[in-house]
Formats: C-alpha cells, sequence, structure tokens
C-alpha cells in the first residue's frame, strides 16, 4: 500500500472517529440532563411522601 493512501485512509478513519465521538459526547450530555431531571422528581416524591407519612403518623385514629 502507497503512504499517500495509507495515511489518507488513516485520515478517514480519524474523521469518523471525531464525529462519533462529537454523537457520544452529545448522548453523554442528554443522559447527563436526563438523571439531574430524574433526581429533582425523586427528591420531590420524597419529601411528598415523608411529609404524608408524618401526617399520617401523626394522626390519631378516630377512635380515640
Amino acid at each position: 500500500m502507497r503512504k499517500k493512501q495509507r495515511i489518507e485512509e488513516l485520515e478517514i478513519k480519524v474523521s469518523f472517529q471525531e464525529h462519533t465521538i462529537t454523537q457520544l459526547d452529545q448522548v453523554i450530555r442528554e443522559l447527563r440532563d436526563e438523571v439531574d431531571r430524574l433526581n429533582t422528581d425523586v427528591r420531590s416524591l420524597r419529601e411528598v411522601v415523608e411529609t404524608e407519612f408524618n401526617e399520617v403518623v401523626d394522626e390519631k385514629p378516630p377512635h380515640y
């Protein structure tokens, strides 16, 4: 294989890899954002559950 042809093939591979890395980086950023949103939702739900649980625990049953 000629040296020039080999260099061209390597440049094509590098270009493809750079493109793939850029795409993967975007996916990672989107997933990180989704994880952040889900964590926020979980915290909110946890607060609601804890508040509701505390209200139920503090209530006396009707027969008291």
